[in-house]
């Protein structure tokens, strides 16, 4: 008997996989899903009509993979009910270039779970939706097409499209792709991702503009905000002064959803807005009780996300066999994912977190006085999408013999940072979380990168490169941040910031089989206040202070 080519093996190989996967997809949909959702997706026969307003919204989900498109068209339809007119915008298998397609993805139909879901889950919450191939015509594309190829070949630092620069765009979708691995310049691989995500980042602007007089959004109701598939609706309906609204998940607590993170990078006024609304303007006893107890979770690596994916269960007596040296100034710099959601945005003082790490390197190598402590994120090695090329890869890239006074705390020794705290004489961080928590512990902190503690005298935020090397090296008096201040802002951030959800068991890292309700009926105006204030963080983002819940 003849046996199979090598070329005819490796078709049987992925054809089989394929099936597999969407069997799989088949399986948990129609066994575990469906039945759940076709008896929440229904009124009963005598729940109250709603009638549709003028208010409209946009709803740019564009892909149905991730369990989160589930909360999504049920917040959309909560929407509804309210009275708004809402359109969803579906890829369709149009963008060449968006998140779910990466070095780690299947290479044979990559859109294989997202028209799935759109074709046998979507029509189940009867909203009105477009395609991408709807709005942005095949004469269109094939100029797209032509331009993208121009624009990758050279890749300038700019280029102007809709009156938005898209390079920063793609070059954050890019290093998304690779996962940090990002190929030399003349890599083919990395020209073909280039010409699919400015494609991608072309089409969506193009069908921002066309949603923009055809429908006239009222409100965009965003899933991201960042990468080739979302950010240009964001840039160019805010850019037209229409409220873009993202409610996201968060790992602070998993039952719980922020609105519009990134406001607090870029303007002082939700926080304001927020203590306006107080009757009170320091923390109250409970508050301070609940702050506390918050803290002590995450200072203590009890906080669920640091258990479920195990970033600090090492031995707790590491930070004591560091060698520190106490007669020195140590100075330890926590650094961030690097090619994690919207970092270049984030870019202030340095062009993003790996020159940061390179330069601070370099400043404190000068003087023997000083020890630098870097810690990587722990998320590069045991996140639930690790890097592919982390910060240290790239330090050592540049540095082939790391300087003495520089040491490395990997993520393999599951150190938890707030050990660490007693024994910095400063903390260096781009814009993470664990600022704000190192100066609750006291310890100064130079912020580089745009952050939502910054902009209120807490952080040190060096606007030139000599102000951050002073402030490295001792050469500036520090004054401690206002507590009360410090205070209230960690409240706000830890506790008001995060609203809970309670359309699904939780909204972080959610083994999503259906609703926490009976029907439509359970998300009917008055039945849930928590779903009233965020429907109106949408429907009324001028009247409503989003942290007053």
């Amino acid at each position: 008997m003849k046996r199979p080519s090598a070329l005819r093996r490796v078709r049987g190989f992925v054809a089989r996989t394929w099936v597999v996967r969407w069997l799989r997809l088949f399986v948990n949909y129609h066994w575990r899903i469906r039945p759940n959702l076709v008896r929440q997706l229904r009124h009963s026969s005598n729940a109250p009509a709603y009638k549709k307003k003028k208010m409209r919204v946009l709803a740019p989900l564009i892909e149905t993979s991730h369990y989160r498109f589930y909360h999504y068209l049920m917040f959309a339809k909560a929407l509804e009910m309210r009275g708004a007119e809402v359109k969803v915008v579906l890829c369709g298998s149009m963008l060449p270039g968006c998140e779910l397609k990466s070095v780690k993805s299947p290479k044979v139909d990559p859109c294989l779970n997202c028209r799935f879901n759109h074709h046998s889950v979507f029509q189940l919450f009867g909203l009105e939706s477009v395609r991408l191939d709807d709005l942005v015509p095949p004469e269109r594309l094939d100029l797209i097409r032509a331009e993208a190829e121009r624009i990758a070949e050279k890749f300038p630092a700019t280029y102007r499209y809709h009156g938005f620069d898209l390079i920063p765009v793609v070059r954050d979708s890019v290093v998304r792709y690779f996962y940090g691995a990002t190929p030399n310049e003349d890599s083919e691989e990395l020209q073909r991702v280039r010409y699919e995500h400015i494609v991608s980042t072309m089409i969506s602007f193009e069908a921002a503009s066309e949603l923009e007089t055809s429908f006239e959004p009222d409100v965009v109701l965003a899933y991201m905000f960042a990468y080739s598939a979302w950010a240009p609706y964001q840039q160019f309906f805010s850019g037209r002064d229409v409220p873009v609204i993202n409610i996201s998940s968060t790992q602070y607590d998993y039952s719980t959803v922020n609105v519009n993170v990134t406001d607090l990078y870029f303007s002082k006024e939700r926080f304001n807005r927020y203590q306006s609304s107080r009757s009170n303007r320091t923390l109250t006893a409970n508050e301070r009780l609940e702050l506390e107890r918050i803290l002590d979770e995450r200072f203590s690596g009890r906080a669920r996300i640091f258990d479920s994916l195990g970033f600090f269960d090492g031995d707790p007596e590491v930070a004591n066999k560091l060698g520190i040296d106490r007669s020195k100034r140590n100075i330890f710099l926590f650094s961030n994912i690097f090619w994690d959601v919207g970092m270049s945005e984030c870019a202030r003082l340095f062009d993003g977190v790996i020159e940061w790490v390179i330069k601070t390197i370099e400043i404190v190598s000068t003087d023997e006085a000083c020890h630098l402590y870097v810690k990587p994120h722990p998320g590069e090695k045991f996140d639930s999408a690790p890097s592919l090329k982390g910060v240290i890869d790239y330090v050592h890239g540049h540095f082939p013999r790391l300087p003495g006074n520089v040491t490395f705390i990997l993520p393999e020794m599951k150190v938890k940072p707030y050990d660490l705290a007693e024994l910095a004489d400063l903390v260096v961080v781009y814009n993470g979380t664990l600022g704000l928590e190192m100066m609750l512990h006291d310890v100064p902190v130079v912020a580089c990168g745009l952050s939502a503690y910054g902009g209120r005298g807490l952080a040190i935020e060096p606007r030139t490169v000599e102000e951050y090397r002073a402030a490295l090296l001792g050469k500036i008096e520090v004054p401690p941040p206002n507590r009360d201040v410090l205070d209230m802002f960690a409240y706000f951030y830890f506790v008001k910031f995060q609203i809970p959800w309670t359309l699904t068991k939780q909204a972080y890292a959610d083994d999503f089989v259906g609703f926490s309700v009976e029907s439509l009926d359970d998300i009917q105006p008055g039945k849930d206040r928590y779903l009233d204030h965020l429907c109106n963080c949408v429907l009324r983002p001028k009247d409503t202070v989003v942290e007053a819940w």
